[in-house]
């Protein structure tokens, strides 16, 4: 377990009182949140771009 972030793979800081900054962690659950959200917004753009070119097409044609 990260000590730093405690497995969220977000650092919360109080800088000065009420003024919170917000980090992310280097551990490894960090990355594998972002290898998991990066995998899921290259599936978003991709289902995106085939939507575009489907409208693209249906302009083209009809």
């Amino acid at each position: 377990m990260c000590m730093t972030c405690s497995n969220t793979g977000v650092v919360h800081k109080e800088i000065y009182p009420g003024m919170i900054t917000i980090e992310g962690c280097n551990c490894e659950v960090a990355k594998q949140q972002e290898a998991s959200y990066q995998e899921q917004w290259d599936a978003w753009i991709q289902k995106f771009e085939g939507w575009k070119r489907g409208l693209l097409h249906e302009q083209r044609v009809g």
